[in-house]
């Protein structure tokens, strides 16, 4: 007579195919997933949004940076945002979070709303050396290129807002990317203060600078450029200037808690 099988023992031995199956799909990852996108430690400086095929370069200082927590800081190109970034294979899942509501300019503002809506959802995320691109599901897309902190000296800066106190004030309407200086190893600084250019002797000793007396070429400027000018040589002819470096950003502030901020922008 053919044993047969207790119920237990049955169930067993029809079980051992369906494990030795489920052992194999459930190892570990396919050798055909996606790695996670390098996002994060880098500081990606905003080049242009492209909408319906229109592609709008981003005014100086535009930059995201995602934390490995999957935290995330930047700057539209005036207002600064946080948000929470998830990264899955080439999927970048951004959710905003706070932001600030300063007033700029019409062009910026108008470059705002375009990166604010893109930079939002599920985007598909491609890296090729130093640039990275993300495209949402209409085909737009955010350009960006990863950015190397800059040194103070050597490096164009671009004034981007003007510093009273604990807050920081837009630029005069029109006058966004007319006001640059660079400091130089021969110890001199140079640039535009909005309309004139000027020259300097320029001191540098730890965190502190000081300029000698600005001598600047005398042009005619219209109404904001001139009050750029003057605000800015307040400043820059105030003594001794605290400088921080931080996040592609130089901020110099005078004793009274007046002063500004400029980003490294070489491309632009």
């Amino acid at each position: 007579m053919r044993p047969r099988l207790s119920l237990p023992v049955l169930a067993s031995v029809l079980l051992l195919p369906l494990a030795a199956c489920g052992g194999q799909t459930s190892s570990g990852p396919s050798s055909s997933a996606v790695p996670d996108l390098p996002l994060s430690g880098v500081r990606w400086s905003v080049d242009a949004v492209t909408v319906d095929g229109r592609r709008i370069p981003a005014p100086a200082g535009a930059h995201l940076e995602v934390t490995d927590e999957g935290r995330a800081r930047g700057d539209y190109g005036c207002n600064r945002f946080g948000a929470q970034v998830r990264v899955q294979g080439d999927t970048v899942t951004v959710r905003p979070g706070e932001a600030t509501e300063k007033a700029c300019a019409t062009d910026v503002q108008s470059f705002e709303d375009g990166l604010r809506a893109l930079l939002t959802g599920a985007l598909t995320g491609e890296l090729a050396d130093d640039r990275l691109t993300l495209t949402d599901r209409h085909g737009d897309q955010i350009a960006l290129s990863a950015a190397r902190e800059p040194a103070l000296m050597g490096t164009e800066w671009t004034v981007t807002s003007l510093v009273e106190g604990d807050s920081a004030a837009s630029l005069p309407e029109g006058t966004r990317g007319t006001a640059v200086l660079a400091f130089a190893e021969d110890g001199t600084a140079e640039g535009s203060l909005g309309c004139n250019r000027f020259t300097a002797d320029a001191r540098i000793t730890g965190d502190s600078v000081v300029l000698g007396p600005i001598a600047a070429t005398r042009k005619l400027c219209d109404g904001p450029g001139m009050e750029l000018e003057r605000a800015l040589t307040a400043v820059l002819e105030s003594g001794a200037l605290r400088y921080r470096l931080e996040q592609g950003a130089l901020t110099l502030t005078a004793g009274d808690g007046t002063g500004l901020v400029a980003s490294a922008d070489p491309e632009r």
